[in-house]
């Protein structure tokens, strides 16, 4: 049942304004899955000089980071090069409407 509301609310945002509620939607529900895990998990965005971005970099308690980037559609995207040069072990994600709610599990 959380699964299939996840998708559907994150859907729905998408949606409305593509892009900006979808983005929104998924790093509120980012920041709940990890404060009621109590991971201890810190959420950033992250922007180079050259307006490359994304969305969201998480840095776990041991240091471990991901970043996740969302879009309204199934996409190949890769992640800036001036991140990977600088973050050469971050494990890159992309969340899309279809994919949602694997990031919500309690395995992620």
């Amino acid at each position: 049942m959380q699964r299939s509301i996840t998708s559907f609310l994150f859907l729905h945002a998408m949606t409305l304004n593509a892009e900006h509620c979808g983005k929104t939607f998924f790093v509120m529900e980012r920041i709940k899955h990890h404060d009621y895990a109590r991971t201890g998990t810190n959420l950033f965005f992250w922007r180079d000089k050259q307006q490359n971005e994304v969305d969201i970099v998480e840095v776990s308690e041991n240091g471990t980071m991901s970043a996740i980037e969302c879009k309204v559609k199934e996409e190949c995207v890769s992640p800036p090069q001036s991140f990977v040069k600088k973050y050469p072990e971050c494990r890159y994600r992309v969340a899309t409407m279809g994919n949602c709610f694997r990031f919500f599990a309690d395995e992620d």
